[in-house]
């Protein structure tokens, strides 16, 4: 079943320790791999790659053989064009080659899982994934209980904010949008008056409209629901997910300039760190 991965086809990069917190991630894979008729390219890295050989050769053929199997049971009887990669090495470092290699469109991934809170955490693979990785990152908490039907994009008025929403528009188009954006204002004792403040809410609304017309093209905003609170953006968010949730909240990562490398940013991370929903994340092409 598995085989290399056709140089012109879609491909999803889904990376597993084979261990059981990866199972919403490997669902979640296997349900865009069939909805985007995409090449699911399976990565598990061995990390001992001290054994010696022949040792080393048959560890990966055995982790190679529970690898495919593991993922052909879970998708049952959905046909999936299958790639499974084992590769000794450093994980966060083998996931964003192997994704730039096969030119993934996405990496799919599981938090880290902190037995002693029980819940869910970035852990230090992801952090280095989300911080280096040249495609969107999809960190799978909740159990996939079909396609993404329902998206929130918090936005900041930057170039990721716009990155982010012309994917999700290409990945997802058939899928109800709300774009939120939180916004701290000064306070009326320096504004003058509240109706000052209603102003400054108006001016941000626009702004919001012109940059969804900007990214997904004219008129795009009225095809879209628009929130636009003051507060900081977790809070803001959570409330929006308590009040209407959404199957997927998506948000944009910024980049460095002059070295190769993504730097999150405060607030995506705060949102990536706190929220219970997925959460995909969008680096700009710029950050190269």
């Amino acid at each position: 079943m598995a085989r290399a991965a056709p140089k012109l086809r879609t491909c999803l990069l889904f990376s597993t320790d084979l261990s059981s917190r990866c199972d919403r991630a490997l669902d979640r894979a296997i349900q865009l791999s069939t909805q985007l008729d995409a090449t699911l390219v399976a990565l598990h890295v061995l990390e001992n790659d001290l054994l010696p050989e022949p040792e080393l050769s048959r560890e990966i053929e055995t982790r190679r053989v529970e690898t495919e199997a593991m993922i052909t049971a879970s998708a049952g009887r959905k046909a999936i064009d299958l790639s499974v990669e084992v590769v000794p090495g450093r994980a966060a470092k083998l996931v964003v080659e192997t994704a730039r290699a096969n030119r993934c469109r996405l990496i799919v991934m599981s938090p880290a899982r902190d037995d002693t809170l029980g819940s869910a955490i970035l852990g230090s693979t992801v952090d280095r994934v989300l911080r280096h990785a040249d495609q969107p990152v999809l960190i799978v908490k909740k159990r996939c209980r079909g396609p993404y039907r329902s998206i929130l994009v918090a936005v900041d008025l930057s170039e990721p904010s716009a990155e982010a929403l012309k994917f999700v528009k290409a990945m997802f188009p058939l899928a109800r949008l709300t774009v939120i954006h939180a916004g701290s204002a000064p306070l009326p004792a320096f504004l003058g008056a509240m109706g000052e403040a209603k102003a400054l809410r108006a001016e941000r609304m626009e702004a919001v409209k012109a940059l969804i017309d900007d990214a997904l093209g004219h008129g795009a905003s009225k095809r879209v629901d628009i929130v636009v609170e003051e507060g900081g953006p977790e809070d803001v968010v959570s409330e929006q997910l308590a009040v209407k949730p959404a199957d997927l909240v998506v948000v944009g990562t910024h980049g460095t300039s002059g070295i190769r490398r993504a730097v999150i940013g405060s607030t995506a991370e705060r949102l990536i760190q706190v929220l219970p929903a997925d959460i995909l994340a969008v680096r700009p092409k710029s950050a190269d």
